[in-house]
């Protein structure tokens, strides 16, 4: 079975809903969402730990989709760390996730379009508001 067959069939038997990470960053997981977040959901424990923390789209993605009742986020690059502690401690993401459905319809998958920098703008205003 190929990884895209493989895709197919997790996306077609969970019905997750998908959040890109406001961050643009490499190595980002969200084209592995439909694998991770089932096997993830076979896990009996109350923590869920995000190792290799990036972008934040794992985390993102565990706390709105399973019933973790922790999830941790963990990152080296103090700098994305705190964008993303800064989200989560205003608890901005949720209303930052809704601005980005609205300035990128279609969910496009590859790349954010000229829209990113409006999405900036409104991020960046968010965050000086707190």
């Amino acid at each position: 079975m190929t990884e895209k067959e493989l895709k197919e069939m997790f996306k077609k038997k969970y019905k997750y809903t998908y959040y890109r990470s406001p961050l643009r960053y490499k190595g980002n997981k969200y084209s592995l969402l439909p694998i991770l977040l089932p096997i993830f959901n076979l896990s009996k424990k109350d923590t869920f730990i995000d190792c290799f923390g990036g972008s934040g789209t794992i985390s993102i993605n565990v706390r709105k989709n399973l019933n973790f009742k922790e999830v941790i986020y963990n990152e080296l690059d103090k700098k994305v760390f705190n964008i993303i502690k800064t989200l989560n401690k205003e608890d901005v993401l949720d209303e930052l996730l809704e601005i980005q459905e609205r300035y990128l319809p279609n969910k496009i998958k590859h790349y954010y379009g000229s829209n990113y920098k409006n999405l900036s703008i409104e991020l960046l205003e968010k965050i000086k508001m707190g």
